[in-house]
């Protein structure tokens, strides 16, 4: 993906930081995030960055977001490890691991925004650590209002929960074969 991220370019960031953005402004704020998201494959590094710059984007967004935007754009570029590409080889049992959480919408926005990760780790009953690869990953507003946080983390959960099955059953399926 290191391609990609090199031909994304920032944004213009008007002043003052603390004014309201132009519809302009706020149409280049969406168009770097959409880019961004594109281009986390493989960067779970800049995927908290990526996702504040997209909650920044409502009805009081500022030119300040869009300095935010070019900084998250920032930590694409000067990342030095060019995204994962080296995976150690897991010796023994492994398990699957999602890891999910949400925050419940602020005062200003509608949706929740959520995320998972689904890692592929060492089974060391009894032990903490070990080799670890992280699988999938996904950090976005929820498709859905939540009246709570309960409702927000389930929601997260569920997303969580289906790609967790999904996997397992490919690597069943790698390690025994296809059912036909």
């Amino acid at each position: 993906m290191n391609h990609i991220v090199e031909k994304i370019n920032p944004i213009n960031v008007p002043t003052p930081l603390s004014n309201p953005a132009s519809p302009e402004t706020i149409s280049s704020i969406r168009g770097l995030n959409g880019e961004m998201s594109y281009a986390l494959n493989g960067r779970p590094d800049c995927s908290g960055f990526v996702a504040t710059s997209q909650h920044h984007v409502n009805s009081n967004t500022t030119n300040g977001d869009a300095k935010f935007a070019n900084e998250a754009l920032k930590q694409f570029h000067e990342c030095d490890n060019k995204g994962f590409t080296h995976y150690q080889h897991i010796p023994g049992k492994t398990k699957l691991v999602c890891v999910c959480d949400s925050s419940w919408k602020n005062l200003n926005e509608k949706y929740s925004q959520g995320a998972y990760m689904l890692l592929l780790c060492e089974d060391k009953p009894g032990q903490c650590g070990g080799v670890c690869h992280i699988l999938d990953f996904s950090s976005k507003k929820s498709g859905r209002v939540s009246k709570s946080s309960l409702s927000a983390e389930t929601l997260i959960v569920n997303r969580g929960s289906e790609v967790s099955q999904r996997t397992a059953r490919w690597l069943r399926e790698i390690e025994e074969g296809a059912e036909d």
